[in-house]
């Protein structure tokens, strides 16, 4: 199955310097471990939508880096549809404007299995809303993994 993960830049480099998408741990989890907006631990958090997955890597932006200008990536994973479960919890807590389904996978992702990433330079939060609501999947400007902005700055891709 083809799913998608929102992320900032700076995670989507970590990830490719570590060889794997971590499952959410105490330690990189941007959401609380408690409350309304409790994350469940020991998983990978995606979306069939790549628009839903850059407005996950927003919300991940404004919770991690604040207002301003940013820098986000979303990647296109293939997993086996074995381990792929539906995060029912992500549909109570956040209500997406757009059509999408969201899934979790119990294992770290190893990098071998993304297809493409997408980089996005936005200026602010509003910004990227904007950008998502007016916009298809098809406008998505798509890099092979091997890219060479896989490994080096996106500056050049300013929306």
């Amino acid at each position: 199955m083809i799913l998608y993960h929102g992320t900032t830049y700076d995670s989507c480099k970590s990830i490719c310097r570590d060889g794997q998408l971590k499952v959410t741990s105490a330690e990189n989890t941007h959401y609380s471990l408690e409350g309304h907006y409790k994350t469940t631990l020991g998983y990978v958090y995606l979306t069939d939508n790549p628009l839903a997955a850059l407005d996950f890597a927003n919300r991940r932006w404004q919770t991690t880096q604040g207002e301003g200008y940013r820098l986000l990536s979303v990647l296109e994973i293939e997993l086996p549809d074995e381990y792929i479960e539906i995060d029912y919890e992500e549909k109570q807590i956040h209500s997406l404007t757009i059509e999408a389904k969201c899934y979790r996978f119990p294992k770290s992702i190893n990098t071998k299995t993304i297809l493409r990433i997408a980089y996005f330079s936005l200026s602010s939060y509003n910004a990227c809303c904007k950008y998502i609501d007016s916009n298809n999947c098809d406008v998505i400007d798509w890099s092979s993994k091997d890219d060479k902005n896989w490994n080096n700055d996106v500056d050049g891709k300013v929306m």
